[in-house]
């Protein structure tokens, strides 16, 4: 009778992995020679390790695998494998939220907005409260020129969730681009009130009193205009970067220069020390205020990497003792 029963467990393992292949596409193995050895060889061992355990798992912890693959290939900077990657995650998961997002966030690194937008409003549509969801598909239907659309995604953000800065500073933000001046003022203020270090929203803020005659408000809000931007926490996201902060290494050039070779190597704070040095004495140098913008974005997610990480090292280990 065991032999009976240890043979159908077979069977079955071997007819769930079989509906999981047809689900999936063949996963590329990329060419990792252009890449630094200790990634290269990152990526070796984690593919010959996820291909001889992905026999054995059920869909949707295969799913989490591919993903866990994705985030590897897309911080390497091989974004067509990743997206591969991302995609099978997705179809052994189609009810999983998560999948949807990370494939529009990739979506949104390849310039692909509209592709972005699809996985974004999937996402939405299975969760309401990932509040990274709402706004990362709220800035997309702004670059897509979809206004009204993203102003009536963040109203209904701002009715679940008015204790984050990052919301009403977008929709600040956007009613400026609406010449709607004062919901534009209302909303930067509140912002600002929620985080006070956010000095960057002091620029819009000044546009806003500018466009609307106010000279001596303009002018009192540009004295307190920083860089700081508000802050938005997205572990989901930050789990595709790996965390850790080993001293930077030596760079040459100019300051920009210097804060495109350490984002280059992923140091990404001390990046963003060194593009601060130029808008501290240019604050509308256009080149420092566009890499600023990109470092805050890759900061955002690298933040909390190690969570996800530990997330998924204790699935594997929790699978172990079953």
């Amino acid at each position: 009778m065991k032999i009976l029963q240890l043979v159908f467990c077979l069977l079955l393992a071997g007819v769930t992995g079989l509906h999981a292949e047809a689900l999936v596409k063949p996963l590329p193995n990329p060419d990792l020679s252009k890449l630094a050895p200790e990634v290269a060889k990152q990526l070796r061992e984690a593919r010959v390790q996820f291909d001889k355990d992905k026999i054995n798992l059920e869909s949707e912890v295969l799913g989490a695998g591919y993903a866990e693959l994705g985030a590897l290939y897309f911080r390497a900077g091989l974004f067509d494998v990743a997206d591969v990657a991302f995609y099978n995650a997705n179809q052994l998961a189609p009810t999983d939220a998560r999948w949807f997002y990370l494939r529009g966030v990739l979506a949104n690194t390849q310039k692909r907005p509209a592709d972005a937008r699809a996985n974004f409003e999937a996402a939405l549509a299975l969760d309401q409260d990932y509040l990274p969801i709402r706004y990362r598909l709220a800035d997309t239907l702004i670059e897509l020129g979809d206004l009204d659309a993203a102003h009536k995604l963040l109203d209904a953000g701002l009715a679940q969730r008015n204790d984050i800065a990052a919301l009403p500073a977008m929709l600040g933000r956007l009613e400026l681009r609406q010449k709607r001046y004062a919901e534009a003022i209302t909303h930067l203020q509140a912002a600002l009130s929620i985080e006070p270090q956010a000095n960057g929203l002091y620029k819009d803020l000044a546009d806003a009193y500018t466009a609307q005659g106010n000279v001596q408000a303009a002018k009192d809000a540009q004295g307190k205009v920083g860089v700081t931007p508000p802050s938005l926490a997205d572990p989901l996201v930050a789990g595709i970067f790996g965390s850790g902060t080993p001293t930077s290494p030596p760079v040459q050039g100019t300051p920009l220069q210097q804060a495109r070779q350490l984002m280059a190597r992923r140091y990404f704070a001390d990046a963003r020390d060194k593009v601060a040095e130029v808008l501290k004495a240019q604050p509308d140098d256009v080149e420092a205020l566009a890499l600023a913008a990109r470092l805050d974005a890759l900061m955002q997610l690298n933040d909390d990497a190690r969570r996800r990480r530990a997330r998924c090292s204790c699935s594997r280990t929790a699978q172990a003792r079953i």
